[in-house]
C-alpha cells in the first residue's frame, strides 16, 4: 500500500517541512529489499502531503486521496462533508474551507493524527508523525499492552500525543476557526429474526452487490487463497476463471501434505483454472537481526506476529517485483470461535488477554510497566448479549488493532483490499442473530451452497515452521538486547531476569496433531464446562521467548522513533 501523510498548517506560510523533507521521510519508511515507486508530493496553500510507494490504482482527485479501494467511486467522495463511500479505505480530503479524514466501517486502514494550535498532521504511519513533529514523546501506557497482548492495545500509540481514529470515524477540521471535530460512531448489533437460509440469501445478495462494484484490473491484482471459508467466499464471488490470479504461501513441504492450505488452494485453482502460484515461506538465510529489523520497519511495532515473515519478506518482495498493485484478502466481520460463556471467552477470542489471565503471571513478578488500562467503551453494555459483545469486541479490537496492523505490514510492498469488510456487508452482519453469526454459521452455509465438492483445510501451510525466537541465534540476540538496557530502568530487573532465565532453545515446532481430539472434546463437553476449564485449569502460559520478543520490540521501536524525530535535523 501506499502510505500517506498530510500536514495542514493554520498559517499557510509556516509549514514545518518542505517537499524535500517528505522525500527523506519516504526513504525512511521504505523496505530495504525493494526500490519503491517514487513519492508523490501534494502541495496546496497551507498543505503539504506525501504518498509513499503509490500504486496507480489509488483514487485521487485534486488534493484528496483514497488509500485503499472505493466500490464504484461516488462523484463527491473527495469533498469534505460528503457521505462516507463504500469500500475499505483511509480517505484524506481537502478543500479551501476544510480538511477531513475518514476511516472505513471497522478501521481496517489505520489513521493516526496529532492536532496542535498550529498544525493538524494525519497519516497512516506513526513514524511519519514523529518525523514531522521532530520530537518523540514515549507513551508508557502501551507497554503493558505490548507485553501481555503483543499489540498497542485498543487505542494506544507509541507517542503519547498521537491518537488513532476509530472505525467508521470522521475527523473534520474547519480551517478558518481551526476547530477540530472527531466523530466516531458506536458499533451496535441489532439482530433481525429469520432462518439461516434466509439470512444466507440476504447476505449473498449484499455481498454480490458489493462485489459487482469492485472494479479491478485483474492483471494487476492477486487473490490470497487459503483453504478456509473466507478466501473461498471472495473467490466464488469474483467470477473465478483463467484471468484471475491467486497466490498461496507456506512451507515447501506443505504443498504435498493432504489437507493443508496449500493442498486445498491448489485443488481450487485447478478446478477454476486460475493463474495460481505457491510462494514458499521457509526461513531466510539472512541474519536474524536484519529480518527482525525489516519486520519492525514494516509493522512499526504494532503487532508481534513475526513467524509469517521469517522468509525475510521474500514473498512480498516477489509480488512487488512482479509489478502487482495489490492483494485481495478475506478478512471478514463475523469473528472467530464457538459460543462464548464468560467475559474471558469474549476477550480471548479476539486476542485481548489481560495480565492476570496468565497462569504464570505470579512467577513473572514486578514488571515496572504500570497498569493495563481497559477503555470503558469496550466494557459490556447493559442488555448486550455475550455473543453480541464478542462480535463488537472483534470489530473494535481484533480488526483494527491486529488485522489492520498485519495489513500495514504487507502494505509496505503492495496495496491490500478486504472486500468482505465493505460498509454494506458489515452492516448486514450486525443484523444477523447471535446463533447464526457465531462460528460464521451463515457465511459457511452460503459458501457451502456455492462451492464445488472440495474440502476445507485442516491445518495451515506454515504449520511446523520452527520459531526463530527459539534458535540459539534468536536467544543470543534477544538476551544481548535485554541485558543492554538494564541500566535504563525501562523494565524492572526482575522482569528481565525472568525472561532471560526462561528462554528455551527449540529449533522446530512440533506439528499439532490434536485437532481431531479437540473436536471430540468440543463436541461432547458442554460449553459452560469448557469455559470454566479455560478460566481455572487451562489458563494460558506466557512463553518467555515471545515475551522477550515483545520487550525487544519495545526497545527497538523506541530507538527507531527517536531516530525518526531527529532525521530532519540530521539531513539539513
Amino acid at each position: 500500500m501506499s502510505k500517506a501523510v498530510y500536514i495542514c498548517s493554520r498559517h499557510p506560510d509556516r509549514l514545518p517541512v518542505t517537499p524535500a523533507d517528505i522525500e527523506v521521510l519516504g526513504r525512511r519508511l521504505a523496505a530495504d529489499n525493494i526500490t519503491p515507486h517514487p513519492t508523490r508530493v501534494i502541495e496546496a496553500p497551507g498543505l503539504l502531503a506525501g504518498i509513499f510507494n503509490p500504486v496507480p490504482s489509488l483514487p485521487a482527485r485534486h488534493h484528496s486521496v483514497c488509500m485503499g479501494n472505493l466500490l464504484t467511486p461516488t462523484h463527491d467522495w473527495w469533498i469534505p462533508g460528503a457521505d462516507a463511500p463504500e469500500g475499505t479505505h483511509a480517505i484524506f480530503r481537502l478543500s479551501d474551507e476544510a480538511f477531513e479524514v475518514l476511516t472505513d466501517m471497522v478501521g481496517s486502514r489505520t489513521i493516526w493524527y496529532v492536532h496542535t494550535d498550529d498544525l493538524l498532521v494525519a497519516a497512516t504511519s506513526q513514524r511519519a508523525l514523529v518525523h514531522i513533529l521532530q520530537a518523540f514523546e514515549p507513551n508508557p501506557g502501551v507497554l503493558p499492552w505490548m507485553v501481555f497482548t503483543g499489540t498497542l492495545g485498543l487505542t494506544g500509540s507509541w507517542d503519547r500525543r498521537i491518537r488513532r481514529l476509530q472505525g467508521n470515524g470522521r475527523l473534520h477540521l474547519d480551517r478558518a476557526t481551526w476547530r477540530l471535530t472527531v466523530e466516531e460512531r458506536p458499533v451496535r448489533f441489532e439482530p433481525e429474526p429469520a432462518s439461516v437460509g434466509e439470512h444466507a440469501r440476504i447476505l449473498r445478495e449484499t455481498i454480490e452487490n458489493a462485489f459487482s462494484r469492485l472494479d479491478l484490473d485483474r492483471s494487476k491484482w492477486t487473490l490470497s487463497l487459503s483453504g478456509g471459508y473466507d478466501s473461498r467466499a471472495v473467490l466464488l464471488l469474483l467470477e473465478p476463471g483463467p484471468d484471475l490470479q491467486a497466490v498461496t504461501w507456506g512451507l515447501r513441504v506443505s504443498l504435498d501434505r493432504k489437507g493443508s492450505d496449500a493442498d486445498v488452494a491448489r485443488r481450487l485453482a485447478e478446478h477454476y483454472r486460475l493463474d495460481w502460484r505457491y510462494l514458499e515461506t521457509d526461513l531466510s538465510p539472512e541474519p536474524l537481526e536484519k529480518v527482525l529489523g525489516r519486520f519492525l520497519v514494516a509493522s512499526e511495532g504494532r503487532v508481534d506476529h513475526i513467524t509469517g515473515y521469517m522468509d525475510g519478506f521474500r514473498i512480498w518482495q516477489d509480488l512487488f517485483n512482479r509489478g502487482l498493485w495489490g492483494v485481495l484478502r478475506g478478512d471478514e466481520p463475523f469473528g472467530v470461535g464457538p459460543f462464548v460463556n464468560t467475559p474471558y471467552d469474549v476477550r480471548r477470542n479476539s486476542g485481548c488477554l489481560l495480565e492476570n489471565d496468565y497462569a504464570n503471571r505470579p512467577e513473572i513478578g514486578e514488571t515496572g510497566l504500570g497498569a493495563q488500562t481497559f477503555p470503558p467503551a469496550m466494557e459490556r453494555r447493559p442488555g448486550e448479549t455475550l455473543a453480541s459483545w464478542r462480535g463488537r469486541f472483534y470489530q473494535q479490537f481484533k480488526l483494527p488493532s491486529i488485522n489492520a496492523a498485519l495489513n500495514d505490514i504487507k502494505c509496505t510492498y503492495v496495496e491490500i483490499i478486504n472486500p468482505l469488510l465493505s460498509h454494506s456487508i458489515v452492516r448486514r452482519v450486525r443484523r444477523i442473530p447471535d446463533p447464526l453469526r457465531t462460528d460464521k454459521r451463515v457465511l459457511t452455509h452460503m459458501v457451502r451452497s456455492m462451492s464445488p465438492p472440495i474440502g476445507y483445510a485442516s491445518f495451515n501451510a506454515t504449520e511446523g515452521m520452527g520459531s526463530p525466537l527459539k534458535t540459539r541465534e534468536g536467544i543470543e540476540l534477544l538476551s544481548d538486547t535485554l541485558n543492554s538496557i538494564r541500566p535504563r530502568n525501562l523494565f524492572s530487573p526482575g522482569l528481565i531476569d525472568y525472561v532471560v532465565d526462561n528462554l528455551e532453545v527449540s529449533a522446530e515446532r512440533k506439528v499439532d496433531r490434536r485437532g481431531p481430539l479437540r473436536d471430540l472434546v468440543r463436541r461432547f463437553t458442554p460449553p459452560w464446562v469448557r469455559s470454566r476449564l479455560r478460566i481455572s485449569v487451562m489458563k494460558p502460559h506466557l512463553d518467555a521467548n515471545i515475551l522477550a520478543f515483545r520487550l525487544y520490540t519495545i526497545i527497538r521501536m523506541r530507538q527507531m522513533l527517536g531516530q525518526d524525530a531527529e532525521a530532519l535535523t540530521r539531513s539539513e
